[in-house]
């Protein structure tokens, strides 16, 4: 199920499906006092102004291992106006490797077992 996460000012999210073409469905739930300004990977997209990468992360409601992708956003005059992201679940992105090894490389050979350095600092 894809979803969207709409922030509203007072600091509760709204949770919605999206339809086949990306618009806003069904509202799912609203999660209060959650500031995604206050996150990790929103200061560090925020911070140095170019697209960032961040650290694996155990994502908590889906009990698996993720990372996050996003870059800044800006206006015309160049005043910053948010981030943009998206959360990767390690899990699928296995997944989806693995089919392209298997399935459009055949001469590629996959590695078993790989492991992913978690820092829990």
């Amino acid at each position: 199920m894809s979803k969207i996460v709409i922030q509203s000012k007072s600091k509760n999210k709204n949770i919605h499906k999206l339809d086949n073409q990306g618009q806003q469905g069904e509202f799912i739930k609203t999660v209060l006092d959650f500031d995604v300004r206050r996150r990790k990977w929103y200061q560090a997209n925020k911070n140095s102004g170019e697209p960032t990468w961040s650290n694996v992360y155990a994502w908590v409601s889906r009990d698996q291992l993720a990372l996050n992708a996003g870059a800044p956003v800006y206006d015309k005059e160049g005043k910053f106006q948010g981030v943009l992201a998206t959360d990767l679940v390690l899990s699928y992105v296995s997944n989806f490797l693995s089919c392209i090894l298997h399935l459009h490389l055949p001469k590629a050979e996959a590695e078993k077992n790989q492991v992913v350095k978690v820092n829990l600092d």
